[in-house]
């Protein structure tokens, strides 16, 4: 089996973007209102300070005589942009008035206007003096907004600093809370990984359903278990069917290599039934490397090249049709998994190749990123695949195809097995790669084939007839 992919926490970060989002929303609309609050708040208290001050020189100021009179304990009232003015316009007393804000301080005495007015960074405030219902004057007051409106930007610099900081904390303890509440869950994703169907007896074990994790976990422990059955199940009938297998292979190979030594045969016929042997022998291998596959033993410490097992697989179509070519490129590769187990991935392959090939088919390869990457390419019409169908579902084929729509499927089931995988590399023309494993390792040379059908050896026949015993079995039509 092959191991799961390396889930990475998109749950976890999709929870944490949400988190960020709110708060970032939330503290948005927190600092406008902050910054709004003390705008308006800064403005009653610049409109407080002028109020304050029409009202001091109010109270300082008497008029008799025709003269404006001004208290003088209320000189450092007077150092603060606060100006006093006859009916004429001169001034009573007050400071000199800056050059930029004289033109407006005057033009407020001319105009007798009262309320609050800007000029550049001064807000200035006027007011009449009435005595005894007369007008003896103007009183003019200003206010330098720079120092109010700069503790203003330091709020909203702060709110700001502090916003970012609430967001950046909420974000790292919510990613911390996720990833602690999802921890079993992604132990579990790395147990499962490392299981495959030979660790039928593992369970995830979390205990009573306390939460949704553990009840998660409860969940898969059950259906793990019917998993089991079930494969167990199908493992049993596998062994079942080949040992029911074994007697009739047996007496079938018996018969052929009976019928071959007959004296007195004809050519033709000895050929028909070393056929026939060639034919019981690769069922029988062909039995046993899906029986241990079944079982989950496909051979830990075999090694096999992959030029003998291509060369295997191309020998059983000796004449594969009178437009059709084969060309193999022996590639100088070793791989940790048994030659017969590479025949059994290659064959259906190949048997579709040259079922719908024009003029050649072409068998390939090479090392790549640590894989043995093996290629069965055909010049035929280019495979037809619908989005979103699988191709290697078992059962699926073509509206055209005389086969049973089982080959495909199971080439990827044993390449997965030994930890590769068969994929359609190109639809047209058609391109299939197969990856496997690729290492250095013993190759085992001069052992030979396993059989289901018996303990002798499938080549021990007479030394005279030893050109006929490898006599390629019938074309298969997986």
């Amino acid at each position: 089996m092959t191991s799961a992919p390396l889930v990475r926490p998109a749950f976890r970060r999709r929870i944490v973007a949400a988190t960020a989002l709110v708060s970032i929303i939330g503290m948005g609309v927190l600092v406008f209102l902050v910054v709004l609050v003390a705008d308006r708040a800064t403005d009653r208290e610049i409109q407080t300070v002028l109020s304050a001050r029409i009202a001091a020189v109010l109270a300082t100021t008497s008029y008799s005589g025709d003269t404006l009179h001004v208290a003088n304990e209320n000189d450092a009232l007077y150092d603060t942009l606060t100006w006093v003015f006859d009916a004429h316009g001169h001034v009573v007393d007050g400071p000199t008035i800056p050059p930029r804000l004289r033109a407006a301080v005057e033009q407020r005495v001319r105009s007798s206007s009262t309320g609050v007015s800007e000029e550049e960074q001064w807000r200035l405030a006027a007011a009449p003096l009435v005595f005894g219902g007369r007008t003896a004057g103007h009183t003019v007051v200003a206010v330098d907004t720079k120092p109010y409106f700069s503790a203003l930007g330091k709020t909203v610099a702060a709110s700001v600093v502090l916003g970012v900081a609430v967001i950046a904390g909420t974000c790292l303890l919510a990613w911390l809370i996720v990833g602690r509440a999802l921890a079993p869950v992604a132990a579990m994703t790395r147990t499962a990984a490392a299981w495959s169907e030979s660790r039928l007896d593992r369970r995830f074990d979390l205990g009573p359903a306390r939460d949704e994790i553990t009840g998660l976990g409860a969940v898969l422990d059950s259906l793990l278990e019917r998993v089991g059955v079930a494969i167990r199940a199908e493992q049993r009938l596998t062994a079942e069917l080949a040992h029911e297998l074994r007697t009739p292979l047996t007496v079938i190979r018996g018969e052929a290599q009976l019928g071959r030594s007959t004296p007195g045969i004809r050519v033709r016929e000895r050929e028909r039934f070393g056929r026939i042997e060639a034919a019981a022998v690769d069922m029988a291998t062909a039995m046993t490397t899906l029986l241990d596959v079944a079982r989950g033993a496909t051979g830990a410490n075999a090694s096999s090249e992959i030029a003998p097992a291509l060369a295997a697989v191309v020998g059983r179509h000796p004449d594969p049709g009178a437009d059709v070519t084969i060309d193999v490129q022996p590639p100088d590769l070793v791989v940790p998994i048994p030659g017969e187990l590479v025949e059994r991935i290659v064959a259906p392959l190949v048997d579709n190749a040259l079922r719908h090939a024009a003029a050649a088919v072409r068998l390939s390869a090479r090392s790549e990123d640590g894989l043995a990457v093996l290629r069965v390419e055909n010049d035929g019409p280019g495979v037809a695949v619908e989005e979103g169908v699988d191709l290697f579902l078992p059962g699926m084929r073509g509206p055209d195809s005389p086969g049973a729509g089982l080959g495909l499927a199971l080439a990827r089931r044993l390449a997965r097995s030994v930890g590769g995988d068969v994929v359609l590399e190109r639809a047209d023309p058609p391109v299939f790669a197969v990856s496997l494993p690729a290492g250095p390792g013993p190759v085992a040379t001069g052992a030979s084939v396993p059989s289901a059908a018996g303990s002798e050896d499938p080549d021990a026949v007479p030394a005279d007839e030893r050109s006929d015993a490898a006599l390629p079995a019938p074309h298969r039509s997986w």
